[in-house]
């Protein structure tokens, strides 16, 4: 049987669909990275969910947000883990599918030495297995949200039906490129065109032909992120920086996921119904927060917290 809180989120409009990737990461501390060949012994090792389209989705519904998911993962022991996450940060996940057996869930494996730095092998699994019947099995869920986000961790074709079918249906379409490889720039225009919100970095959007050129695209708005300097919003009628929530370098204990924090609470408040601007800040917010917390979606507030900490705007 279903939780009961899963069966009554389940029911009724949506704030946010999710269209991305379901990640296990897997990290390993150690005091240095090992040479080819070489075993060495490491100290602690940290088991998490990620994947830029999970941690959206969990932000969203730790948040308090009614929020669903459509993604993959494998039938075996790290999927299973998945769906039970999903379910007990209030994320509907019947739209979160099996692979074909003998496909595993997709995996980060990450080591990260004495100063910090890491190395990182991704094996996408299941997340590569999307196909775009995965969205139409899914439009219901579209056609009852304000709002669909999507990143770039699954098979382009896939992404372009989420834009398709969001839009068909009047939500809002948001599509954070990330990852961004550097054929980004000669992805399919209609998809461009299909994008409300694109958001990016700066590095990102350079890379894409700049901001202007992503406007001339089709592109309806451009949400640029700057890190702690916080981000722009930039439309064909000018911009506005939106300055980032000052936190003190002694508080600042993991930034990972900070910039998934960002979108996701972006998209949370505009399914609130905030504007392009407010919803920006409201999101910066968010994600100063995440950054004095240890992990990824373990550091991500809930709405209390959001509340108690000043970060949850008015009118949402």
């Amino acid at each position: 049987a279903l939780p009961i809180f899963w069966v009554v989120r389940s029911m009724g409009d949506f704030d946010v669909v999710v269209v991305g990737s379901s990640n296990i990461d897997l990290v390993s501390y150690t005091p240095k990275f090992p040479s080819p060949g070489e075993t060495i012994m490491g100290g602690e090792f940290a088991q998490g969910f990620g994947g830029k389209g999970a941690n959206q989705a969990v932000l969203i519904g730790k948040l308090g947000g009614k929020v669903a998911m459509v993604s993959k993962v494998g039938q075996d022991s790290f999927g299973a883990d998945f769906k039970r996450n999903y379910q007990q940060v209030g994320v509907d996940s019947r739209y979160v599918g099996d692979a074909e057996p003998g496909v595993a869930t997709g995996t980060a494996a990450i080591i990260v030495d004495s100063a910090g730095e890491n190395c990182i092998v991704v094996c996408p699994g299941a997340n590569m297995k999307m196909v775009p019947e995965d969205v139409d099995a899914a439009a219901e869920l579209m056609q009852k949200t304000k709002v669909v986000v999507m990143q770039n961790e699954i098979p382009l074709p896939v992404t372009q039906r989420a834009l398709e079918v969001a839009k068909k249906a009047g939500a809002c379409t948001i599509w954070n490129i990330a990852p961004c490889p550097a054929e980004a720039k000669d992805y399919p225009p209609e998809m461009f065109q299909l994008t409300d919100v694109l958001c990016v970095n700066e590095s990102e959007a350079q890379s894409m032909g700049g901001v202007d050129g992503l406007l001339a695209k089709g592109v309806g708005v451009c949400l640029i992120t700057l890190g702690k300097d916080g981000c722009k919003v930039v439309t064909k009628d000018g911009q506005q920086h939106l300055p980032g929530v000052v936190v003190p370098a002694g508080k600042v204990v993991d930034t990972t996921g900070a910039g998934d924090a960002f979108t996701g609470a972006f998209a949370l408040f505009k399914g609130k119904g905030l504007g392009d601007a407010a919803a920006a800040e409201a999101a910066c917010k968010i994600a100063a927060l995440t950054v004095q917390k240890k992990g990824t979606q373990s550091s991500y507030p809930t709405h209390a917290e959001a509340v108690e900490a000043g970060a949850w705007p008015s009118g949402a």
